[in-house]
């Protein structure tokens, strides 16, 4: 049986991680990238390509919990680099901040699906 995307509400999630992906390559994507930043880029780019695949049908079950994974690694992550002095404090609540609202609505989107599931 085919998966079949959502009815739309996956979208803004995506737009979130990717300007969070590009947010954080720019401050910290330096060539190379410094150690403590290239696990935090790894994440968030682990992180996009969840949301993506999973926006595209692919998984998705299994997609929303790698995402949600790398959401909740990059946050270390973030921390280090922060704690290395490659972001600012206010750079950090930032990046948060975003990953809190990326984890709102993948959770949202989470329980949208066993909802759906169970009906």
């Amino acid at each position: 049986m085919k998966q079949q995307r959502g009815d739309g509400d996956e979208a803004p999630v995506f737009v979130r991680a990717y300007d969070l992906y590009t947010w954080l390559q720019d401050r910290l994507g330096g060539e190379p990238p410094s150690s403590r930043a290239a696990p935090a880029l790894r994440q968030a780019c682990r992180l996009l390509d969840a949301v993506t695949l999973a926006v595209r049908g692919r998984g998705i079950d299994r997609r929303l919990e790698e995402a949600q994974e790398a959401a909740l690694l990059l946050t270390v992550h973030l921390r280090a680099v922060a704690q290395a002095g490659q972001l600012s404090d206010r750079q950090q609540l930032h990046a948060h901040d975003a990953l809190r609202d990326i984890g709102r609505q993948l959770t949202g989107w989470q329980r949208h699906r066993s909802g759906r599931r169970r009906s």
